[in-house]
């Protein structure tokens, strides 16, 4: 996606670059509005159509994959523990009125850039429920060649009647 980040006088980061969106800022400030959660605060942002920048304070820690192997199975046992408390926070945030009635989409509102979620035609649709969802990746895996789970694809996908605010890099080296 084409994103960079630099650390400046150990006190914070600029990210930018082209996959850098207003979306993410937006998120942070829900995620430190709504909860508990340790995010970074956005000193401040910038964007065009095909670049964004992003500068944010440092949260102070080791990244969990540095530090993974000396823990003890307790410790290792109390950080999934508060893993998935965080998690549980993240996902109980309410869309702002602004998203009410939309059912899948990026924290300010536009339309999700996943692989699996991007819409293929132009200008992207929103998603307004379940089973648009549902059609939009069944949509996708055809349009890439999927054929192997042509006809049990859509009964292989899960159902859900409400959708929760999420973040998809829950990965050691950025926890």
């Amino acid at each position: 996606m084409g994103r960079i980040v630099l650390e400046y006088d150990f006190s914070y980061v600029v990210k930018s670059g082209r996959g850098v969106r207003y979306a993410e800022a937006e998120a942070m400030r829900l995620v430190s509005k709504h909860t508990s959660v340790p995010v970074p605060e956005v000193l401040f942002k910038s964007f065009s159509p095909d670049h964004g920048s992003i500068e944010m304070t440092i949260i102070p820690g080791s990244p969990l994959e540095k530090i993974w192997d000396t823990l003890g199975d307790e410790a290792k046992n109390f950080v999934c523990c508060q893993t998935w408390d965080l998690i549980s926070q993240v996902r109980d945030i309410q869309p702002p009125l602004e998203l009410k009635g939309l059912f899948q989409c990026a924290a300010d509102g536009s339309p999700s850039r996943d692989p699996l979620l991007s819409d293929l035609q132009e200008p992207a649709r929103h998603l307004m429920s379940d089973s648009e969802l549902r059609s939009r990746i069944y949509e996708r895996y055809f349009h890439c060649g999927g054929r192997r789970y042509e006809h049990e694809l859509p009964d292989m996908l899960p159902r859900s009647a409400r959708s929760v605010f999420t973040h998809a890099d829950i990965a050691p080296e950025i926890l």
